[in-house]
């Protein structure tokens, strides 16, 4: 493999570790999670890099083809119309409503994704109906909310592709657009959570957090998200320029890489957590080189993980 200069950029920032209490709590006792604690957690590289406190199973409701068996059944296994399902019709106030999401207990909405069919209508609604409650706690036109045109504004919500991304896609009529968008914002509930449509979905896929029973959890209002335009612009503008989100010791060395055991640096004494790495080289190189981090927890030991820089950074294999 030809030798290629590349430089390597390494930054460690120490970080002291503080009890979480908060005014009014006793020791041990849970913080409530809140709407603006988890716009702040979206920015919190610490929070990345430690266990979830309070813990959560990830979960996920989508158009999933319900016909699909398992690999026991060979007539069903391959089935893959995964659009146009929902979980049931409900009637309410003479309107039809399909509902493709209801959980109950703590939780909290991290993501939705749609495609943007051109053929929909943008008028279509969506509701979220928190906490067993009659009454919508959001009721937005679907396409916009999801897109980042209504209320809900980019990086929280956004179209993640256009008609260039499709322009290879088999089956796609010609001059048709495809897009696709994307919603982050989160919506916090204490005890429930159901979202429907006024129409019969196409495809969908929601990413939820399932808290514990008992977990502490303060659910979504509008009114909340109108008081946290402070946090809602500090996140915005972590998001949108995370460059300068790494502060501390700077370890810089410049050298060739080349095959086996190359470069090698420590963590300064603990606590201290790994903030950034920069480096700069061409992708076949990045794709050859692996880097293995190795750490410790109380006395414990664990093996090295080890990751193509490539694959780590986003590099693609360009």
């Amino acid at each position: 493999m030809n030798r290629t200069s590349s430089y390597i950029f390494v930054t460690f920032t120490a970080s002291v570790l503080l009890a979480a209490f908060a005014p009014g709590l006793k020791a041990g006792e849970q913080q409530p999670i809140t709407f603006e604690a988890l716009l702040l957690e979206m920015v919190n590289r610490d929070h990345l890099a430690s266990f979830p406190e309070p813990e959560f199973q990830l979960g996920q409701a989508s158009s999933y083809d319900r016909t699909r068996t398992g690999p026991d059944d060979p007539k069903t296994w391959f089935n893959n119309r995964d659009y146009d399902y929902f979980i049931r019709i409900e009637e309410k106030a003479g309107r039809k409503e399909y509902v493709i999401l209801d959980e109950t207990g703590p939780g909290c909405i991290t993501r939705w994704w749609i495609p943007l069919e051109q053929y929909e209508s943008p008028n279509h609604l969506a509701r979220i109906y928190l906490d067993g409650s009659d009454k919508p706690a959001i009721e937005v036109k679907y396409y916009p909310f999801i897109s980042g045109l209504a209320f809900v504004k980019p990086p929280f919500a956004f179209i993640s592709s256009d008609e260039k991304d499709a322009s290879s896609q088999i089956g796609l009529p010609p001059g048709q657009k495809q897009m696709g968008a994307d919603l982050y914002l989160p919506i916090p509930y204490a005890k429930g959570c159901k979202i429907t449509l006024d129409r019969l979905p196409f495809y969908y896929c929601i990413n939820y957090r399932k808290y514990k029973a008992g977990t502490k959890v303060k659910s979504f209002t509008m009114a909340d998200y109108a008081a946290s335009g402070a946090t809602l612009q500090h996140v915005v503008q972590a998001l949108n320029d995370p460059r300068n989100a790494a502060e501390g010791h700077e370890q810089r060395k410049k050298k060739p890489w080349s095959p086996g055991p190359n470069w090698r640096s420590t963590c300064p004494p603990a606590p201290t957590r790994f903030a950034r790495f920069k480096s700069r080289s061409i992708p076949v190189t990045l794709h050859r080189c692996c880097g293995r981090q190795y750490w410790k927890r109380l006395s414990t030991a664990r093996p090295p993980c080890g990751v193509p820089w490539a694959s780590s950074s986003a590099a693609g294999r360009g």
